[in-house]
This record gives C-alpha cells, sequence and structure tokens, in this order.
C-alpha cells in the first residue's frame, strides 16, 4: 500500500545562465553549492540550457526524506497500537460475553480526558463496562498512543503544513486541513467503530497486512470523521540564491 502525499510548493525559482551576471552582488561557488546542499538545499542544472539554480530549502518544514520517514513512522505506531486496541478490546468482549451476554455488540467506548467512556449502554451498565476497559492499562495506553499519533498526523500546523493526501476511505485525494483535532477527537472517535471502519477498507481477517498498512487505514478512518476548514492550501515559500553560476568554471 502506498500513501500518496502532495504538498503544492510554490517555490519561485529562475533559473540561472551559464555565464556570470554583470548586475549579480556576488558569484555563486563551489563552497556555497555544498553549503546549500549539506543544509538540505539542491542544485538543479539544465544540460541543454548550461545552467544551475540553487536552491535553499531550509524554509520548507522538513526535507522530502525526513518527512516520508516521519509518515512512514506514524503509520507503523498508529498500526501497533489498533492491534493492541483490537487484542485487548477482544478480552473484554470475551468477558461480558461470560458475565454480562446482553450487553454483547451494543457498546462502543471513546477515551475523553483520559479516561473511558462508554456509550450506547444506560448509565449502570455503562458505569460497570468503563470500570473493566479503565483497569486495563494496556488497551488504554494503546488508545492514547492512536490519539497522539492520530493528532501530530492530522493537525495542521507550521512544522505539518494542510496538504492534499489520498483517502483510502473515499478512493479520492482529499484536502487534510485539520484543526483543533484533539477536540474533534473527543466527540468522534469510538474505538470499535475505528477497527470496523478500518477492516471495511481492508478486512484484516481476511489479508495479513503490515503493521503499516493497518495504520494508513486507521489514520484514513479518522481523517475521514473530521471536520476540514475551508482554508485553502497554500503554497510554502522558499528562498533562492539569485546570483549567476557557471557550472563549466566551477
Amino acid at each position: 500500500m502506498i500513501s500518496i502525499i502532495t504538498q503544492n510548493l510554490s517555490l519561485s525559482t529562475s533559473t540561472v545562465g551559464a555565464k556570470p551576471s554583470a548586475t549579480s552582488s556576488s558569484t555563486v561557488t563551489s563552497e556555497q553549492i555544498k553549503q546549500a546542499q549539506e543544509q538540505g538545499g539542491g542544485t538543479f542544472e539544465d544540460p541543454s540550457l548550461g545552467a544551475a539554480t540553487i536552491v535553499d530549502l531550509s524554509s520548507i518544514p522538513k526535507p522530502v526524506e525526513q518527512f516520508g520517514e516521519l509518515r512512514r513512522a506514524q503509520y507503523e505506531d498508529a498500526g501497533r497500537s489498533m492491534e493492541t486496541i483490537k487484542r485487548e478490546l477482544g478480552k473484554i468482549d470475551a468477558l461480558v460475553a461470560k458475565r454480562r451476554p446482553e450487553l454483547a455488540g451494543k457498546w462502543d467506548f471513546q477515551l475523553v480526558d483520559g479516561k473511558f467512556k462508554v456509550t450506547g449502554l444506560n448509565a449502570e451498565d455503562a458505569k460497570w463496562l468503563e470500570r473493566k476497559l479503565n483497569a486495563n492499562t494496556d488497551l488504554k495506553g494503546a488508545a492514547q498512543a492512536f490519539v497522539s499519533t492520530a493528532i501530530d498526523n492530522l493537525q495542521a500546523s507550521s512544522s505539518n503544513p494542510p496538504r492534499q493526501d489520498f483517502s483510502y476511505v473515499t478512493g479520492k485525494m482529499e484536502n487534510y486541513t485539520f484543526y483543533n483535532v484533539k477536540e474533534q477527537l473527543q466527540e468522534k472517535l469510538s474505538f470499535r467503530s475505528l477497527l470496523t471502519q478500518a477492516d471495511q477498507v481492508t478486512d484484516s481477517s481476511k489479508i495479513t497486512m503490515p503493521v503499516g498498512d493497518r495504520g494508513v487505514d486507521g489514520l484514513a478512518v479518522v481523517a475521514n470523521m473530521l471536520t476540514a476548514s475551508n482554508q485553502p492550501i497554500a503554497g510554502v515559500q522558499g528562498s533562492f540564491y539569485q546570483t549567476k553560476y557557471d557550472p563549466h568554471q566551477a
């Protein structure tokens, strides 16, 4: 499974000529090229023009390689959390089936202010079940970890700019312009429903899935339940050396 991530980078480049410009305040040297590359910049040469552009990418939140590694780590973290939630929820379901079979399949649960809240049952039954859920430290830890990963992945910020991403839930590119993700998740994220909907994307009972792919599905389910902002996706601006560089003389 491949996650497609696009960011609209409005980088106003200008291709520089092969000969130094008389109006340039300085000449870009090989040392400057080396420094730019070490700082995450890059050089782009066009052999047909005999020209090169030196780009400083330091203002972009994360280099592409690091950004991809971050996303992969988030998918794997989310997937591991989901596997733990599924395993521990199975234990709770077995307990309910044995002690309170009339409640089986009629409830879900959310994480609100660090504690599980049961939905779908009357107050007395919900309280009984909440005690069981909150006593399961593995379940609570996994739920908290999943929420933390979802916030890091989906909350728009200066280090995680609004973006377009492919949704495996809707089957198309969607705007990921989400704010107040933590507050939205407390209202909208139910963990049994999360697992069920993720299986509707890719049925984990029929297909052996890498943990990262499981996380992709889970985070796509969460994104689909969030309310996106109407704020347009703005381009990320980069700064450029405006001097001329002759690749043949460097």
